[in-house]
């Protein structure tokens, strides 16, 4: 089961940070690897730059990359060009190792894309603290992105998030041809619920409805909050009559939640669309969805329960004591 929007890396299994070391002198292989082993890293080793994408397309992702700059078939240079291009990693900090350190050359690397640029022969005093300087500012920014990207109450993908990681799947389904399925999650009467219970009692529903389409989705899958009481999901490959069962499994989980200080059951309105020809764009996905769930609500309206304060017998003994 997902916890929903987790991406795998190497840091998430193995609790030292993990370079990826790419390097066609085994001596000086050998000394980075003993120096930075050392110093508490663990250390990936690739010959040249074809080796070290084959293992970033295929491999959990190092925290960090450290490369030769002149290497057989595919060099420093080609390697930054191709990260540059791999969405999923060109976040990762660079660092290019070279005999010559000409300023030509310098230039040409951090132009490319490299974080730093250190001249052989390496000082391995220097390398491990330009190692632990760059992982510190990664760590630095994945905190920030995360803050950009996620809604605090709930641990959903906020809308901005939701937004870029929907584009994300429309782009990639559409590329392989293969389905896509979003459902627009709306709870029901949930300003009835703030008004009735209270704000702090609306919270505890928002982060039931999150919790549990986590625990009915992938860790594929895409879970994110729009803003309010509204929610979307999107199941990559997912096609019909799969994606409607998923719906109703949704709608069941949530309805096991109670209403904080009622008696009643949450309850949500989904809105399903199946983009199963690979021709939607994601203005279009929102607005089908969009439609399609409030269909869902109007024709649920009349078997919707009435909502209803809990009364406690703590007033009633005071009332009876008067």
């Amino acid at each position: 089961m997902s916890k929903g929007n987790q991406v795998a890396s190497a840091t998430a299994t193995n609790s030292r940070p993990s370079i990826l070391l790419v390097e066609d002198d085994p001596y000086v292989a050998k000394f980075i690897r003993k120096r930075l082993t050392l110093e508490g890293f663990a250390v990936v080793e690739r010959s040249n730059g074809e080796e070290a994408l084959q293992e970033l397309r295929s491999g959990p992702l190092p925290d960090l990359i450290l490369s030769d700059l002149r290497m057989p078939e595919v060099d420093g240079f080609g390697l930054l060009d191709a990260i540059r291009h791999l969405d999923h990693v060109n976040h990762l900090p660079i660092l290019i190792l070279s005999g010559s350190g000409t300023v030509q050359e310098r230039v040409h690397c951090l132009e490319r894309g490299a974080a730093d640029y250190l001249c052989k022969p390496i000082d391995g005093s220097e390398l491990a603290a330009r190692v632990r300087m760059h992982l510190r500012n990664t760590e630095e920014l994945r905190r920030l992105r995360k803050e950009a990207r996620f809604d605090p109450l709930t641990g959903c993908l906020n809308r901005r998030g939701t937004i870029e990681a929907l584009q994300r799947e429309i782009d990639r389904c559409h590329r392989g041809g293969n389905p896509l399925s979003v459902m627009l999650i709306d709870a029901d009467r949930f300003k009835h619920i703030n008004d009735t219970y209270g704000h702090a009692a609306g919270d505890v529903v928002l982060i039931e409805i999150a919790n549990t389409l986590k625990e009915c989705l992938r860790m594929t899958d895409v879970v994110g909050r729009l803003g309010g009481d509204e929610f979307v999901i999107a199941l990559p490959s997912v096609g019909e009559p799969l994606a409607t069962q998923i719906k109703h499994r949704i709608r069941e989980r949530v309805a096991k939640n109670i209403v904080p200080g009622s008696d009643h059951h949450v309850s949500i309105s989904i809105g399903l669309v199946v983009d199963d020809q690979m021709s939607y764009s994601l203005p279009e996905l929102f607005e089908r969805s969009d439609a399609a769930m409030y269909s869902d609500k109007r024709r649920r309206r009349h078997t919707l329960p009435i909502l209803k304060v809990v009364e406690t017998e703590e007033p009633v003994q005071k009332a009876a004591s008067s």
